[in-house]
């Protein structure tokens, strides 16, 4: 079954439209969640600054007007002629009182003042509607005096003008008593004034209402409904409502919910007007806050909408803009994988995929020099094994070779080939067979006994070998065929450019520090500055019994089994000695000795 696979472009822009779903998501929720309460807060706080804005504009006019009222029920001038001190008489009172009604500002809203003493007997009466009322005398004023007239009230009742029976003219009753100054606090009459209703419905005509919304006014205890010029009473008040747990901009704000006739839950924000007993009342539906809300709604589905489209344009563009370089770098890899290991200068861009294309460059390079290198290292490697095949000698052939000269010397009395022949087959098993790399000084002198037999055949006695090594330190261990490249070296450039006897000195000495120092001495021609180097530098030819066993190559075996404290050092004197000294460590050393091997 083959697996489908999806190109990284396309994961991209799968991701990248979850990404933008997702936030999008969650920029509605929080967004709608949002627009929600700042609707509601937004139309509550509109309502209450136009019923704060309305309410001043009537709280001056009622101020206006309770000013007249306050000050006919306080006037020293009316106290006076009310209590019959004949001081003034009616016609100057009345002219004053005329002279206060015309400073009035509001004046077009009093309807009538009535000012009279309890008996009666003096009575004063104007407004702007006195033609068209009936008589007011001393009789008819008694429809209008309170049971208690020591309590004062205004602007907590809307009546009809009990003047006017046939109009129905709703008024606002302000009522005062009045106390003369020579009276000792006693009453000694009252004033009256009707306020038309007009003084707070001219401000409402042109309050900007919704269709479904509503204006209450409530003067005391009593609320009326305020449908268009008419005024029609309620049973209950706003104040009656549940209040909610919006902020108001001001302390004479207060919301409220209260159902309607529908069964519907409304708000309603009522605004005081100044210090009067006077609240005017607007009812927020929940169809209004619905209808904002709908509005926000889908301006901000337009704007996620913008977002999103811009969003997929931006996913498309950059999925474009890594496609191209992707693909060169797709065709670049498929190059390198038919064989093409050459370089694409056109794939190192300046950014991020510009690394991985200097990357795949780098690597075309590396694989093309390492196929090279292991062509190379096989055609070695064939010439190695041939030349190797043509050297390869049967060891077992080589063995019954030497034993079968080593019977015919013995048969023919020549015991020095004997000798030399047995030498010479316990040196090459030892060679062939012998795997361990450290062993100890002992057995390395056997080695090293066996090499010298047959060089002392071979220079005809001329040379001699004196071991001056104590029992104690013939397990030390030293590196395998240490000493015969150094006792080599003493006899091919010592005591054979000599020309002569020569002897070749090997002694060991303990040193405190664990170690043991092991000198070769031979008593030649010596050696120059720069043999000693070329010797220790590996750049003379060596000729003896290892073409790559050099004194170069002992210095170099013993730091890497004992480490960089142990090695070798040379010294010289032309023409008289030349000391090679070892340092190997007494004991202690525990790296791998292998197999013990054959020994001779």
């Amino acid at each position: 079954m083959v697996k489908r696979s999806y190109s990284v472009k396309f994961k991209v822009i799968i991701i990248m439209v979850i990404f933008l779903m997702a936030v999008t998501l969650i920029m509605v929720s929080a967004s709608y969640a949002f627009l929600s309460t700042y609707t509601r807060k937004s139309i509550i706080q509109t309502a209450e600054l136009n019923l704060s804005l309305v309410a001043a504009h009537i709280a001056q006019d009622i101020a206006s007007v309770d000013y007249v009222s306050r000050w006919s029920s306080s006037n020293v001038m009316i106290s006076e002629w009310i209590e019959k001190l004949d001081k003034y008489s009616a016609n100057t009172v009345f002219t004053r009182l005329l002279e206060e009604y015309a400073n009035t500002r509001t004046k077009q809203y009093i309807s009538r003042i009535i000012i009279t003493s309890l008996d009666h007997e003096r009575l004063l009466h104007y407004g702007s509607n006195i033609s068209e009322s009936q008589p007011v005398n001393q009789y008819s004023v008694l429809d209008i005096e309170p049971h208690d007239i020591s309590i004062s009230f205004s602007w907590d009742r809307v009546l009809h003008d009990p003047f006017m029976p046939h109009v129905a003219l709703p008024v606002i009753p302000l009522f005062r008593p009045i106390g003369g100054p020579n009276s000792g606090g006693r009453i000694i009459g009252w004033s009256w004034m009707g306020v038309s209703t007009d003084i707070i419905m001219d401000k409402l005509h042109t309050y900007p209402l919704e269709n479904d919304n509503a204006l209450y006014l409530t003067l005391g205890n009593d609320t009326w409904l305020i449908q268009g010029t008419t005024l029609v009473p309620q049973a209950v008040s706003p104040e009656d409502g549940q209040p909610t747990g919006d902020t108001s901009l001001s302390a004479n704000t207060s919301i409220r919910t209260f159902p309607d006739d529908a069964g519907h839950t409304q708000t309603i924000v009522t605004y005081q007007v100044g210090t009067f007993p006077i609240w005017i009342s607007q009812s927020l539906s929940g169809v209004q806050f619905a209808r904002q809300t709908e509005l926000y709604a889908r301006q901000l589905a337009l704007f996620i909408l913008i977002i999103l489209l811009l969003g997929i344009a931006v996913s498309f563009f950059f999925t474009r803009i890594i496609n191209r370089p992707i693909a060169k770098l797709q065709h670049r890899l498929s190059a390198i994988s038919s064989g093409d290991f050459s370089t694409d200068p056109t794939i190192e861009w300046h950014n991020e995929l510009g690394d991985v294309g200097r990357g795949m460059n780098e690597l075309a390079l590396s694989v093309k020099d390492l196929l090279e290198t292991t062509i190379e290292g096989e055609k070695k490697k064939q010439e190695l094994e041939y030349r190797i095949l043509q050297s390869q000698i049967n060891p077992h052939f080589l063995y019954n070779t030497l034993n079968s000269i080593k019977w015919m010397a013995s048969l023919q009395q020549a015991p020095g080939i004997a000798e030399m022949t047995t030498a010479l087959s316990r040196l090459l098993k030892n060679i062939a067979k012998g795997t361990r790399t450290v062993i100890p000084l002992k057995e390395e002198l056997e080695l090293l006994d066996d090499y010298f037999t047959i060089q002392r055949y071979r220079y005809g006695g001329s040379i001699r070998l004196v071991v001056t090594i104590g029992k104690e330190l013939e397990q030390c261990p030293i590196p395998r065929f240490s000493l015969q490249p150094l006792v080599e070296n003493a006899i091919f450039h010592g005591i054979e450019p000599k020309g002569g006897v020569g002897t070749i000195t090997i002694a060991a000495h303990a040193q405190e520090d664990d170690t043991v120092l092991i000198t070769v001495h031979d008593d030649g021609v010596g050696m120059t500055r720069e043999q000693i180097d070329a010797i220790f530098s590996g750049r003379e030819q060596n000729e003896g019994m290892f073409r790559d066993f050099g004194v170069a190559n002992v210095n170099s075996r013993l730091r890497w089994t004992f480490g960089e404290r142990f090695g070798m050092s040379m010294k010289s004197e032309e023409g008289s000695y030349t000391c090679v000294t070892i340092r190997i460590p007494r004991a202690g050393y525990s790296g791998d000795t292998g197999n013990t091997g054959d020994t001779p």
